[in-house]
């Protein structure tokens, strides 16, 4: 799942494939739970900036369809699987998956690449409303934690 993500095939699929694999780490496995294992991957294979750097591409590659300004984002299907909406919603629900259980911080160079391919360089006007909506639940998500 990695290598598909590192090499943009499959992303969308490996995400929710590599979220499900960690799941299955019970917090009985041998003493590592899927936290560990999340801890591990982003550790050694980091992959909140692997997301980010797949965010950008996806973004470039969609860019070059043709007549994509004319199509709505929900009808755009650049993997042929699943809409532009879906592909960066579920990019972005990985990164959050991700900070989540792996116990990380999205650093400010991180939230700056996202504010940047999400809000100027964007392909649809709600590629920014998904961003900002993202953030805020990342802003909750953070509250919430911190209240428990």
């Amino acid at each position: 799942c990695i290598q598909n993500i590192r090499h943009h095939h499959c992303v969308v699929a490996s995400l929710k494939h590599l979220r499900e694999m960690c799941k299955l780490y019970s917090d009985t496995h041998h003493g590592y739970g899927y936290v560990h294992k999340m801890k591990q991957l982003e550790r050694d294979n980091t992959l909140i900036q692997l997301v980010i750097n797949d965010i950008e591409f996806y973004l470039d590659q969609t860019k070059k369809l043709p007549n994509i300004e004319n199509c709505k984002p929900a009808d755009v299907l650049p993997s042929r699987c699943y809409s532009h909406v879906d592909e960066l919603n579920e990019r972005l629900e990985f990164i959050r998956f991700t900070l989540k259980h792996a116990n990380c911080y999205l650093s400010l160079t991180h939230a700056m690449q996202l504010w940047k391919h999400l809000t100027t360089h964007r392909i649809y006007p709600s590629d920014m409303d998904i961003i900002f909506r993202w953030f805020g639940e990342l802003v909750e998500m953070i509250l919430i934690s911190r209240h428990a």
